[in-house]
């Protein structure tokens, strides 16, 4: 994240007449990678244990538990702006991507934010003659910002983009334009343009010797564009290149004077509208990190955000001191680490962002607190987790501390997942005060030193090292910072972003501590005794070297050769002991071995685990670099599924620790054993609080319960419904949603893995006289969800009655799933797509019925996804677009989605199905496509339809439709319309008045030639008709669609087709590697409309999915529908040489099976 929040300004500047370390770290680095493999100069020895047991090639550990659970503070309040035309207050919810609604008296109204937006939301202004929002975007890695535009009501409008260079359309020449305000009576908006490196006001170039700029935009509404009216240097007396301002807060008054906030320099400016400096002030009130300025122009007063001193200085116009409130704490008329923006309503009220303290304040023009929203407070509840992003384990108690980043604070387990405590709050740099703790490490004892914690203190460039408490209720005690608060750079003892730490003791007995530094691209090795850095990687142009000048995330140390292993993007690099470099393995993508960000590793049973954040997978690799196995499944929250994994820690006992950020949970593994598959559902989750239709005081609810299956309980999720809104309460982001979502709730165990647990969820988001039902169900450690009635508990705050049960219902425990059908999926060759327009399509299906399908678009040159944002449209972020449904809520529905690519290259479309349960798609299907510089297609494909014939006389029941698709570049879909005699329209589930089409199954698609088919189930006796449409990769439908009518008589069709296999023509085959063709035919009385294989691994029992090894499954072959004799084939090409068996089956229009083949194997070599 790179809010100005979270670095203290003050000192963020390199020592003068030092030379730069940062400026030769690239060179050092590329001098670094071409050192000649050499052994290591030390052999070391782990402090810890490390357990002998390794995972087995191709095997995913088995799962023992889950620690922590959802529990993200209501509000992360950062931008603040009063709205007079709405009489709303509003306030940027920084971490939550959101911008919250409350009126006057505090109360919530709702929130708004656009779909899939650039970054967080950082300062807001409104326009106070229409109530226009505009918000600041900003987001890291590449940073790049914008300004998005809204109407009074929250509706998104348009953006503006910040550029380097172009200040055309609706792009604007900034770099970081976070603070802005807006001109009453022209409805413009004022910007400033500054950080720690500024663009500069003649080039598009950047440096920390550059002035910040003052910037002057009109936001045109009809063009939807962005005119940049005037930019100015912000130069004021007692600047230079060496102390640029860093003005952080503006407002502009109604006599056109700019006030704006300086918090490097510790003061205050007044500027004119023409850019033309006035005066300064606040030159010996402010302590610094001077965050936002508003002044009231009906009572002439000047309000001063001071984060430094987590107070308010308040100012005449003309500069003289009045006085300040607030100060450092949590409770009333107090800031946690400071305010942010500041405004003032339109009776003279002083409303104020407290970012660490999880709310907005409201004051009298004299400072009185007057109230603090949300009301009841939001905050983070102690033993439930807000994005943790390490976890280090005490091998010796078997705690778990936990670096829980978003709460600014850090948290100790027992080994059953019981809360054990919590501390730290975020502040300017107390002993427990903290600024995004998103690392932790336990340090062993030494003869000299206690056991001791490490954590990181990432953006305030620095680390707080504890004493461990010695008991279970003990707490830490504070020894010493190491780096300082605000020095941003790499001189000695300083860093810019420090991340992973790893202890381990030279054989001369000195304990050393890894921490790298992936803002200054360095790895640190200090004495962990005294504190000392060490010299690392030496060269002749600088002998005392005090860093390994490496790209680096997360660290490990080979407890077998001392070997030091540093994360590296999507690469792992080792270095020795003195930092010489050794060698380098990995590579970027998604195949096995690839990665495409590594976050974080540590050695387990002699292996690396490798966490990839971006992929959401653990890799675990040899420590040569060769693959063994990985497991996760891409933003899911079942036990086996990640969002955004960033730390990892082993165990003594071989129990690997993953810090799941994005679920907010800490997940467990055991190495030495095997996930087991079974399809056992759990039992019911039993709610022990609150008692059913409780009426409980105003306040967040605590539900307890209990939660059992056979093997391993995995998750407990609950999902929340306000009764008299409708609305679902998501964890995730602290909002109301329309559609259900399920919050993770934390579970102990004294067991691992639980057959049972005791489980709690906090539910913060009550109102007053609010009324809720919560639903609760159990999911296993293979995400099966307990069956029978829904577990539901209605309470209801003070004043209201609590909401009746509604009548009994039974969990739906089925997943959706999702298919691509343009482009088609392997084995089919890759689609070339001319660079224009693109209609993506597919189908989806579920027992009870489909909710929505979201696909997620990849440049996999460089491993982004698409957002709609920037020059290139693709950002680092994984984002999902939903897709238009054919019949949303139907068991079965075509989808489609439109996209019209910037450049030529190669992509991947991914696709998520979802139902109304919020079970998601586990299969997730990937095709990849290229997109060539050929002219856009303007030819129409052609459909025909081969079955049934014209005329044709059918038996009723199941009818097989079929046919065929042509075009001079690639077919996309057929979709079908279909009428019965009375002229009502198929919708996939029924016939109905309102006109529907339905999507055909197609094979070959992406080809110039395919075919299609459909099963209609189930039709009576009657007279029917089709018609057929195509359409092409562009999106071009058919002119002249195939029509054909038919009738259904008679008995439905019984009879089952035949099945065989013809190739290999051994019933014990062999083949060579990578692959082999299985083929045969399958005959029918009326038409073959599917063949599908199983193929079984003979040693492990599992079943090939098409892409992996699991439970039973079969997978499709290619055919061709509709016809009584038909012909089909399967390429199997598994991971591995071994020898399979494999049966098939065949089906036809009415559903009738055929038996299985005889048992065939086939052994590749």
């Amino acid at each position: 994240m790179t809010d100005p929040s979270e670095t203290r300004p003050r000192a963020a500047r390199r020592t003068p007449g030092r030379r730069s370390r940062l400026r030769v770290a690239a060179a050092r680095l590329l001098l670094a990678l071409t050192v000649a493999l050499a052994p290591a100069l030390l052999v070391v020895t782990t402090t810890g244990s490390t357990a002998d047991a390794a995972v087995a090639s191709g095997q995913q550990p088995r799962f023992l538990r889950s620690i922590g659970g959802q529990g993200r503070p209501g509000v992360f309040a950062w931008g603040v702006q009063y709205n007079p035309v709405t009489e709303e207050v509003l306030v940027g919810d920084y971490l939550n991507f959101s911008v919250r609604r409350y009126d006057k008296q505090g109360n919530p109204l709702g929130d708004f934010y656009r779909p899939n937006p650039l970054g967080q939301p950082y300062s807001i202004a409104t326009d106070p003659t229409d109530g226009a929002v505009y918000v600041a975007e900003l987001k890291d890695n590449p940073l790049t910002a914008a300004i998005a535009k809204y109407d009074k009501a929250g509706n998104f409008l348009y953006t503006a983009d910040a550029s380097l260079s172009s200040s055309t359309g609706n792009r604007f020449r900034a770099f970081y334009p976070v603070w802005m305000t807006v001109e009453e009576d022209t409805g413009d908006v004022w910007v400033l343009d500054s950080h720690y490196q500024n663009l500069s006001v003649t080039a598009n170039t950047l440096d920390e010797a550059n002035p910040p700029r003052l910037l002057h935009l009109h936001f045109n509404d009809a063009t939807q564009t962005v005119d940049e009216l005037g930019s100015w240097a912000i130069t004021p007396p007692g600047t230079s290149e060496t102390n640029q301002a860093r003005v952080y807060g503006i407002d502009i008054t109604d006599d056109d004077q700019v006030y704006m906030t300086d918090a490097f320099n510790r003061r205050a400016y007044v500027y004119g509208r023409d850019g033309t400096y006035l005066s300064t002030f606040a030159t010996t009130q402010t302590g610094g990190d001077n965050r936002s300025i508003t002044v009231d122009d009906a009572s002439g007063r000047v309000y001063l955000v001071d984060a430094e001193n987590s107070d308010i200085d308040v100012f005449r116009r003309d500069g003289s001191y009045v006085g300040s409130f607030g100060g450092e704490g949590e409770g009333p008329g107090q800031f946690s680490g400071g305010g942010r923006q500041v405004d003032v309503d339109d009776e003279g009220n002083v409303w104020v962002g407290d970012f660490g303290g999880f709310e907005v304040e409201k004051y009298t023009s004299g400072g009185t607190p007057l109230l603090r929203a949300p009301s009841p407070s939001r905050r983070p509840p102690v033993g439930m987790l807000a994005q943790p992003r390490d976890v280090s384990v005490d091998d010796a108690t078997g705690d778990v501390w936990v670096a829980d980043a978003w709460a600014q604070r850090f948290q100790r387990f027992s080994s059953t997942g019981a809360s054990l405590g919590a501390w730290g709050r975020r502040g300017p740099g107390g002993a427990f005060d903290m600024n995004y703790p998103r690392h932790i490490a336990v340090q062993p004892p030494t003869a000299t030193t206690p056991k001791r914690l490490w954590v990181v203190n990432e953006r305030g460039h620095h680390l707080q090292v504890y004493n461990a408490p010695t008991t279970a209720g003990g707490s830490p005690t504070y020894v010493r910072q190491v780096g300082q608060i605000g020095s941003d750079d790499t001189d000695n003892g300083h860093f810019r972003w420090p991340g992973d730490v790893e202890f381990y003791t030279r054989p001369d007995g000195r304990q050393v501590a890894i921490i790298t530094d992936r803002m200054a691209a360095s790895v640190k090795i200090l004495d962990a005794v005294t504190f000392a850095e060490l010299d690392a990687s030496p060269t002749v142009d600088d002998p005392d070297a005090n860093f390994i000048p490496v790209t680096a995330s997360g660290t490990a140390v080979d407890p077998s050769t001392g070997t030091i292993y540093i994360g590296s993007g999507t690469r792992v690099r080792t270095y020795d002991q003195a930092g010489n470099a050794l060698a380098t393995f990995g590579a970027s993508g998604t195949a096995l071995g690839q990665f495409r960000d590594i976050a974080d590793l540590t050695f387990c049973g002699g292996q690396v685990h490798i966490v990839d954040e971006q992929a959401a997978k653990v890799t675990v690799m040899n420590p040569d670099g060769t693959f063994v196995t990985r497991w996760g499944s891409t933003y899911g929250q079942d036990p086996y599924s990640f969002r955004g994994p960033a730390g990892v820690d082993c165990d003594g006992q071989g129990r690997v620790y993953v810090a799941d950020s994005g679920n907010d949970r800490i997940q467990v593994y055991d190495t030495a054993a095997a996930r087991t598959y079974e399809s056992t559902g759990p039992s019911a989750p039993v709610v022990t609080a609150p008692a059913q239709s409780s009426v409980l005081p105003l306040a967040s609810v605590t539900l307890t319960g209990t939660a059992a299956d056979n093997q391993s309980v995995g998750n407990v999720e609950l999902s929340v419904q306000d009764a008299d809104t409708g609305l679902y309460w998501n964890s995730s982001d602290a909002s109301w949603d329309a559609a259900p979502t399920w919050s993770m709730a934390s579970w102990t165990s004294s067991a691992a893995p639980a057959t049972s647990a005791s489980w709690r969820f906090v539910f913060p988001g009550v109102g007053a006289r609010g009324r809720y039902l919560a639903t609760v169900r159990t999911v296993d450690h293979n995400g099966n969800v307990n069956a029978g009635s829904a577990v539901v508990r209605s309470f209801a705050m003070t004043g209201a009655t609590p909401p009746p049960l509604p009548p009994p219902t039974t969990n739906d425990t089925t997943r959706p799933d999702g298919t691509l059908t343009f482009p088609a999926p392997p084995p089919a060759p890759a689609a070339a797509l001319p660079l224009g327009t693109v209609r993506f399509a597919g189908a989806a299906t579920d027992n009870v019925g489909v909710a929505g399908v979201r696909v997620a678009l990849k440049d996999n040159a460089t491993g982004r996804w698409w957002s709609g944002s920037g020059s290139t449209g693709f950002s680092t972020g994984y984002t999902s677009w939903p897709a238009t449904l054919d019949a949303p809520g139907a068991t079965s529905t075509g989808w489609s989605w439109e996209w019209t690519p910037r450049a030529a290259g190669s992509y991947t479309i991914t696709v998520e199905a979802r139902d109304a349960a919020g079970l998601i798609d586990g299969s997730r299907p990937s095709v990849p496509f290229t997109v060539t510089t050929e002219a856009p297609d303007t030819v129409a494909p052609d459909t025909t339809i081969t079955s049934p014939e014209a005329g044709a006389s059918l038996p009723s029941g199941n009818v097989a439709l079929s046919g065929t698709a042509t075009d001079d570049r690639a077919v996309a879909g057929v979709r079908l319309a279909i009428t019965d005699g009375s002229g009502r329209s198929w919708n996939g589930t029924a016939f109905t008045t309102a006109p529907a089409t339905v999507a055909a199954t197609l094979t070959g698609s992406g080809t110039p030639s395919a075919t299609w088919g459909y099963t209609l189930p189930g039709a009576p006796a009657g007279s029917y008709a089709v018609t057929a449409t195509a359409t092409d990769a562009s999106g071009t439908p058919d002119a002249d669609p195939a029509t054909r009518s038919f009738t259904l008589s008679g008995a439905p069709d019984t009879t089952a087709p035949v099945a065989r296999v013809l190739a290999p023509a051994a019933t014990n085959a062999t083949a060579s590697m990578p692959s082999v063709v299985l083929s045969g035919d399958a005959t029918d009385a009326v038409g073959v409309t599917s063949v599908r294989v199983a193929v079984q691994d003979t040693v492990s029992k599992l079943w090939w999915n098409g892409s992996g090894w699991g439970p039973y499954t079969t997978v499709a072959a290619g055919v061709s529908p509709g016809v009584p004799t038909a012909t089909w084939a399967y390429t199997f090409a598994p991971p591995a040489a071994g020898r399979y068996g494999y049966q098939v089956t065949a089906a036809d229009g009415a559903g009738n099976v055929s038996a299985r083949t005889a048992w065939r194997t086939v052994t590749l070599q």
